[in-house]
């Protein structure tokens, strides 16, 4: 699984002409925004769309996500992150969500980065046995900001999120899931373990007062904890099925992951654990994709 994550490609899926022979880094309008929508961020190729669920509409596309196919993606309320270009040693670039040039703010994320989250003032992303993170300029590295201890497959983590001055990582091989308090000083902060027995817990998305992760492989559910650690913990929440989360993304209005590979679906479920659909957006019958959410 975790192999799987590092060597993701992103979605294929059929672009409509309103994208075709455009180039350079427009933002392109494609319908009506709704100031109040809860907006996803669905990389396609080179672009992605921003994609109004409630309206099923697409409600613009930005182009280009380049160079090379992004790994992993994140967002704050103004600008969207991306590893890309060499998937052996990436680089983080960004730009505006409302369009204009992008730009590389780091040039060597590491080997084989995976995994990127982003808080106000903050990238982190995994590189093997650790955890690296950056100012959101891309300066004051630290390569090794945290080193968790590793299950067999060595990787720092499966999952991570970024949270009201927390960080948040899962480990499938450990079955756990941790926080640190990003605003400690040192260059190895404490990792506390929040919640233990969350069986291969990989996606991690974080919203409110939980945490929510998706685990296991044969039959996958959604698990949700108080972030806090010192209450709720619901390891089995809600089953999925046989869709298996890879990707995954909190909002007021509910929980949205990417699952599913021929083809790969947008899955959701409400922050209640009710309304669950697997299907709500057919993806295309590529690898699966990268969501964020606005």
């Amino acid at each position: 699984m975790t192999l799987r994550r590092v060597l993701i490609v992103l979605l294929a899926l059929a672009v409509g002409s309103s994208c075709a022979g455009t180039s350079g880094n427009t933002k392109l309008g494609v319908g009506t925004r709704n100031s109040s929508a809860n907006l996803l961020l669905i990389p396609i190729g080179h672009h992605y769309d921003e994609w109004n669920p409630a309206t099923a509409e697409t409600v613009s596309q930005f182009s280009p996500l380049k160079p090379g196919q992004p790994i992993a993606v994140a967002t704050t309320a103004t600008a969207i992150y991306w590893l890309g270009g060499s998937r052996v040693d990436p680089l983080i670039r960004t730009a505006s969500l409302q369009g204009g040039a992008s730009h590389t703010i780091l040039q060597h994320a590491g080997r084989f980065a995976s995994l990127l989250t982003v808080d106000h003032g903050h990238l982190y992303w995994t590189v093997g046995r650790s955890i690296s993170r950056a100012r959101i300029n891309g300066t004051h590295v630290q390569p090794h900001y945290l080193r968790p201890h590793t299950g067999s497959a060595g990787d720092a983590a499966t999952g991570l999120a970024a949270s009201g001055g927390y960080l948040f990582l899962s480990q499938c091989d450990n079955d756990r899931i941790g926080r640190v308090r990003t605003v400690d000083p040192g260059v190895h902060p404490t990792i506390r373990w929040i919640v233990h027995r969350a069986r291969c817990a990989q996606a991690l998305a974080v919203h409110g007062s939980y945490v929510y992760w998706a685990g296991g492989t044969v039959a996958p559910v959604l698990g949700r904890a108080a972030s806090d650690g010192r209450g709720l913990i619901q390891r089995k929440w809600v089953h999925l099925g046989r869709f298996e989360p890879v990707w995954m993304v909190a909002s007021s209005a509910g929980l949205y992951w990417t699952a599913g590979q021929r083809p790969s679906y947008l899955g959701y479920v409400s922050l209640d654990g009710s309304g669950l659909r697997n299907r709500v957006r057919k993806l295309g019958d590529g690898p699966i994709g990268v969501i964020t959410a606005r």
